[in-house]
Parts: C-alpha cells; sequence; structure tokens
C-alpha cells in the first residue's frame, strides 16, 4: 500500500496534467463563454435525417452492398459507423483523452466533427454505388452531404481541461479491454487528489497503472457540466 505522499506524487504526476478533446471551431465561442454542458445537443434539428441515413445504410448492408470508411488505423464497414454514431449522439456525454498523439489524429481525421464527417463519407460511399435510389433517398444524401460540407469549413481545436476538474471524477473511464458495456467502464480515479486517493485505495493502483503511464490509453466520457475557468482553447 503506497503512502499518501507517495500518491499525492502519482497524483500531481499523471493527473493533474493536461486532458483534451477535438471539437470544430464552430462551437469554441460558445464554450469560452458558457463551458461545456454534455447535455446541450448542437445536433438535435439534424438527428431525424441523420436517422434515415443510418437505416438506409443498415438496409443497403442487408442487401449485400457494404460500405467501408477509412478511420486511417481501421477501415469499419457502414454498420459499425452506424452504430457508433447513434451511441454517440444518444449518450449525454463529451469525450476526453490524455493522449496528445489521439488529439492529432482526431484533429486531422475528424474536420467538421466525428458526426458530420463520417455522415457525409457515408453519403459520399453511397452515392458511388450508383445504385437506382428513390427521389426521397438521393434528396436526402445532398442534404446531409451539403449539410456536412457546410461543417468542414470549420477547423478543428483542441480544447483543454485539467485532470484535477471535479467533472472527471463522475465521467466513465473507457479502458478499451474489449468489454462489453457497463463492464467496458471503470470508476475515474481522476479529479481531485481525495477522490484520486478513494479510488485507488478501491481498486488498487496496478488498475490503473499502465494507463497513467501511457502503455495503454483510457478515454473519458464526461457526463458532469465543465465551467469556463476550467477551459483552455488552443
Amino acid at each position: 500500500m503506497e503512502s499518501e505522499k507517495e500518491l499525492y506524487k502519482i497524483w500531481k504526476k499523471y493527473i493533474n496534467k493536461n486532458i483534451y478533446r477535438v471539437t470544430s471551431d464552430e462551437y469554441t465561442k460558445d464554450i469560452i463563454k458558457n463551458g461545456i454542458n454534455p447535455k446541450k445537443d448542437p445536433l438535435k434539428k439534424i438527428r431525424p435525417k441523420l436517422e434515415r441515413l443510418y437505416n438506409l445504410v443498415l438496409d443497403l448492408e442487408n442487401k449485400g452492398y457494404i460500405i467501408i470508411l477509412d478511420w486511417y488505423e481501421i477501415k469499419p464497414i457502414g454498420s459499425f459507423v452506424v452504430r457508433v454514431s447513434r451511441e454517440d449522439l444518444e449518450h449525454p456525454y463529451v469525450d476526453f483523452t490524455p493522449s496528445w498523439k489521439d488529439v492529432i489524429k482526431y484533429k486531422k481525421q475528424w474536420k467538421g466533427g466525428a458526426i458530420a464527417s463520417n455522415a457525409g463519407k457515408l453519403c459520399k460511399e453511397i452515392l458511388k454505388l450508383k445504385l437506382e435510389l428513390s427521389k426521397k433517398d438521393i434528396s436526402l444524401l445532398t442534404e446531409i452531404l451539403e449539410w456536412s460540407k457546410s461543417k468542414y469549413k470549420y477547423k478543428n481545436k483542441v480544447v483543454v481541461v485539467r485532470g484535477n476538474s471535479k467533472a472527471f471524477e463522475t465521467a466513465k473511464f473507457q479502458h478499451h479491454l474489449g468489454k462489453i458495456e457497463p463492464e467496458r467502464y471503470w470508476e475515474s480515479p481522476y479529479g481531485s487528489f481525495n477522490h484520486f486517493k478513494k479510488v485507488i485505495n478501491k481498486y488498487g493502483l496496478d488498475r490503473y497503472k499502465p494507463f497513467f503511464k501511457g502503455e495503454k490509453v483510457a478515454h473519458f466520457r464526461v457526463i458532469k457540466s465543465i465551467r469556463p475557468k476550467e477551459i483552455k482553447i488552443i
């Protein structure tokens, strides 16, 4: 069992550091003024049309038309993209990462935001198939593609929050160790030193040590608001 002095050193080194999120410059003014509220949904108006697109992707896949996107390291099929996109839309959380390497990748990959970027890519791939789609479906694809392009004009920015923020104490610690929800989430040790001590004393330091050292990467799904004064945009 580590002493309180040793735990404080670990907390200061691995927890009290920058945590990052990539966001479209479209939203930075609001973030600077009002902070981050995971319950606020900027895609509420377009959501019904996105759902129609997702249903079209699944219907085409059931008919044997496989749509594949390029996510650099992996090339997911359409149904996987739909599942991930729907999960992001349905759950009121905001994702953060402690990895600067991830930030650089996301900043380049998700221009205009992940939902908009993936929706545009899905539309492009469907149109490439040259299928005899209904006028309604073609109109939908054209509209979402134009909406997606309108998001591309905004540059991506990096949101920086310190790992000692109270918002990270209730965040879902997504460890990516192959478990299904809710087992894929652990209690977050990030936040105040007292919170860190409580979690480490409960689960042990060895559980989290590989993530602290960067040997494994976890993501934080924040469900509580973050105040403007805690946020820096770069």
